[in-house]
């Protein structure tokens, strides 16, 4: 119990030294998750596509609407039209009538309404492919941010881990220097050999160089953070060290994990294009009504405009296309086949994700309730060489062995409860929770 409620309270002590940490910006993990939904590159990109597929499926919409179309032409011709025309009449050699038409040229204006009655079905198939295909995307746009997500958390506890070590290497940076004052003092004094100063000056300098590894370390993953929010690599920036602790109790959705409804609903759309396709080998049949402005009209003697209307119907049915439609009904099969094979092979990695993150989450339990054991037992340890250093019987170099001991043991287990909270997430995400940090 003591070794616990010491652990508890050097935790709190290092949270809350890591929090005075000076930054321009500081993010929490909720408010970065926020910033992520909004800024970051990748789920931008997949809003774009989102917006593409919605438009292709009101696109999609418009041809159950009839087709208003204005024309207009005009035609020259070398030869003027001529009708020839042989009468019975008079007897025995009748009449022969042979007479130009017209002029040389031809105007026309009209107005046309179409409407398909008949398409095959093509029609619909491709609202239902549409549709199916926004559906898709919207799954992918999920899936994509819980991937962020999760990603964001690692940057978060990553910068956290290295932030403990650098809040750890300067309290050892403390002691190395206490330490090389002493020793200065006492070769000063000639109770120490001057050999024993360069080594402890030898052990600062490599505690200051840790120390700069600990800092460049923090700073790359907060450019990393940065890039991921959207923001520049080259702004200040730090996560907040008292957030990310509050983890509730998640519950897995009943329905499909984004991933893989990504993949289901993309093969329903596929299913609905071969579909259309198909509905290809059926006839067509529109509906015309229009109004026209022509001269020569439907009088062909005439050189005058006439106004004239007109409806009809278009019958259309292609017999054969070279297997032109057969080939694409094949592509798109092959597609569904393709995807069929990469949802059972998501399955399975999300399936064995879990297992494995599960192991890890055991795994880290284990090295904390080891790390727990070591640090109690480097702090009863500092407690007696202190004690043995202040009656004479323990060297300064003991004491700060034990002093350095004592404190990575300590950073040892603050970052294993990092680890934990971390490997959380992951097995949230691999069990198909959304994603979502809630702040202190």
């Amino acid at each position: 119990m003591k070794g616990k409620s010491m652990g508890i309270k050097f935790v709190v002590l290092l949270l809350a030294s890591l929090s005075v940490t000076v930054h321009s910006e500081t993010w929490t993990l909720r408010a970065a998750q926020e910033r992520l939904l909004q800024g970051n590159p990748d789920l931008r990109i997949q809003k774009n596509e989102q917006g593409k597929a919605e438009a292709l499926f009101s696109e999609s919409k418009s041809t159950f609407w009839p087709s208003l179309d204005v024309s207009g032409s005009y035609q020259a011709f070398s030869e003027l039209n001529q009708i020839n025309l042989t009468l019975p009449v008079p007897p025995p050699t009748g009449t022969n009538i042979s007479k130009t038409l017209g002029d040389h040229d031809r105007e026309e204006y009209g107005i046309d309404l179409s409407y398909p009655l008949f398409m095959g079905g093509g029609q619909r198939q491709q609202v239902l492919a549409r549709r199916s295909s926004v559906e898709a995307q919207k799954e992918r746009a999920h899936a994509l941010e819980n991937q962020q997500s999760l990603r964001l958390a690692g940057l978060f506890y990553a910068w956290n881990l290295a932030e403990s070590a650098r809040h750890t290497q300067e309290t050892i940076i403390g002691y190395h220097q206490q330490y090389l004052t002493r020793v200065t003092s006492l070769v000063k004094g000639g109770a120490a050999l001057p050999s024993k100063e360069s080594s402890a000056k030898a052990k600062l300098l490599v505690a200051q160089a840790e120390l700069q590894t600990s800092i460049d370390l923090r700073d790359s993953i907060g450019r990393a953070g940065a890039l991921l929010l959207g923001l520049s690599a080259n702004q200040s920036f730090a996560f907040d060290s008292s957030d990310g602790e509050k983890i509730d109790s998640g519950k897995v959705s009943s329905e499909m994990r984004p991933e893989l409804a990504f993949l289901v609903k993309t093969s329903v759309s596929l299913e609905h294009q071969e579909n259309a396709i198909l509905s290809q080998k059926f006839p067509t049949l529109v509906a015309l009504a229009g109004y026209r402005v022509a001269n020569p009209g439907l009088n062909l003697g005439s050189n005058a405009y006439m106004n004239y209307g007109l409806v009809g119907l278009q019958l259309r049915w292609n017999l054969f296309d070279g297997f032109r439609n057969q080939s694409q009904r094949s592509q798109i099969r092959a597609q569904h086949e393709e995807l069929q094979i990469e949802q059972e092979r998501q399955a399975a990695f999300f399936s064995e994700a879990q297992i494995s993150v599960e192991k890890w989450m055991a795994r880290l339990k284990q090295s904390q309730e080891a790390a727990q054991a070591a640090w109690d037992a480097a702090h009863l340890s500092l407690a007696e060489i202190q004690s043995q250093h202040d009656h004479g019987t323990a060297s300064e170099l003991e004491l700060l062995d034990a002093r350095v001991q004592e404190t990575k043991a300590g950073l040892q287990v603050h970052q294993l409860i990092l680890q934990q909270r971390l490997a959380v997430w992951n097995w949230r995400y691999a069990r198909g929770e959304n994603l979502k940090f809630q702040g202190d």
